[in-house]
């Protein structure tokens, strides 16, 4: 029995290792976005860009809780931009979590 192995189709360690990189961080992704929401819900909003929408609002009560989402959005990505930058080191969700700047 003759074994035959298609080398276009292996997978290095290297490409592996790029993969979970990617993996991880759109799993990071997903946790910031699921926390943001959460926020936006936890103010009456269906989620945080439906919250950021209304900063273009003519009634003054929604123009502000829709800055609020945009500002608090920004510093969440903000972290999480300064968290994965080194993609060897990258945090745990928890870690991602707690670094998060308290909603204001």
């Amino acid at each position: 029995m003759t074994i035959s192995i298609d080398l276009a189709k292996m997978i290095t360690a290297e490409q592996r290792s790029e993969a979970e990189i990617a993996a991880a961080i759109a799993s990071l992704k997903l946790i910031l976005d699921n926390h943001l929401n959460a926020f936006a819900k936890d103010a009456g909003y269906d989620s945080i860009g439906s919250m950021a929408t209304y900063a273009f609002s003519s009634i003054e009560t929604f123009q502000a809780e829709g800055q609020k989402a945009i500002d608090y959005r920004d510093a969440c990505w903000k972290v999480f931009m300064d968290l994965t930058k080194d993609k060897s080191n990258l945090p745990s969700a928890e870690e991602l979590l707690d670094s998060l700047p308290a909603p204001v």
